[in-house]
């Protein structure tokens, strides 16, 4: 029952994100900045989620990590710099981390990243990785 009990408040206390968009940017000559979804104009990804409220985890610093999967199924980087986390069986590639601070409360942001190489059409797969979990999922085509 112990155990049973333990692992319901380590499920209850995965945050959850939502409202998770993410928009191709560049920037005209006049620095403007544009939206696009060419991905071979694409020079920056803001990236926007919302984290719900969750009192049961513990409020304090957090560190999200952003995977940014390309058609081809690698992680984009940037100057080939590959980052890695370590999970209890295996390691993860990243693109960025975010870190935050989390009162338990609903959070709602928008993060940048900007791209190293020129990128390719296709569908791009963003992930949102807190504390080992996957806490949100987005498919985007960029053509």
């Amino acid at each position: 029952k112990n155990q049973q009990l333990s692992d319901r408040v380590s499920t209850a206390s995965v945050l959850k994100a939502i409202d998770i968009d993410v928009e191709g940017l560049y920037y005209r000559a006049s620095g403007r900045e544009v939206s696009t979804s060419r991905a071979n104009k694409i020079e920056n990804f803001r990236i926007c989620f919302s984290i719900l409220e969750n009192k049961v985890t513990d409020a304090g610093p957090k560190e999200m990590f952003i995977r940014i999967i390309a058609p081809d199924g690698s992680v984009l980087n940037v100057a080939n710099q590959i980052q890695e986390i370590e999970l209890p069986d295996t390691s993860l590639q990243y693109s960025f981390s975010y870190p935050f601070e989390y009162s338990n409360q609903n959070i709602s942001d928008c993060v940048l990243w900007t791209r190293g190489n020129v990128l390719s059409v296709g569908d791009y797969r963003f992930e949102l990785i807190i504390e080992n979990e996957v806490i949100g999922i987005l498919e985007r085509k960029f053509r």
